[in-house]
């Protein structure tokens, strides 16, 4: 089945959008403050970029920004998905603290990210170069749970 949801207004808070997302597919853990959570499924990834985007528009995130947290979103929870557990779940949170977007994108596989060689001609393996050339930190921490985060920052406009 597939499940296609249309982007957010910028006008729309998350929570409005979100409303209209069948619960199967995803989880709110706050309204305000919120971590989404989907089913570790391809399909999924749009409404993961989606919401992402909706809610760093929700804090005030500049066009430049949103650019950047759209693509490196989509990059960072794809690749949760393909390489991640099968029937896991993967996590989404952004926040903002002063003049920075911060995006945490959980999954339970504890395999770390490898930064590979670049091949101008693969279909794959760009993602991790890509963070590291727009986003203004990037982290990767373990979790207990076995899992990992993977977290990038955002600078926004003055």
């Amino acid at each position: 089945m597939s499940v296609c949801f249309a982007a957010p207004s910028p006008e729309a808070a998350p929570r409005q959008w979100l409303a209209s997302v069948p619960r199967p597919y995803l989880a709110l853990d706050d309204a305000m403050a919120p971590a989404l959570t989907v089913e570790s499924r391809p399909e999924l990834v749009p409404t993961a970029r989606r919401w992402s985007v909706a809610r760093a528009t929700a804090l005030g995130a500049d066009v430049d920004a949103l650019a950047v947290v759209e693509l490196l979103s989509s990059e960072v929870v794809g690749n949760a998905v393909r390489h991640g557990l099968p029937d896991g779940h993967v996590s989404v949170r952004v926040s903002r603290s002063g003049a920075a977007l911060t995006v945490e994108v959980h999954d339970a596989c504890p395999d770390l990210p490898v930064v590979r060689e670049q091949d101008a001609g693969a279909d794959c393996g760009r993602g991790m170069h890509l963070i590291q050339a727009l986003a203004t930190t990037w982290a990767v921490r373990p979790d207990p749970d076995g899992g990992k985060t993977i977290s990038f920052e955002v600078r926004l406009a003055d």
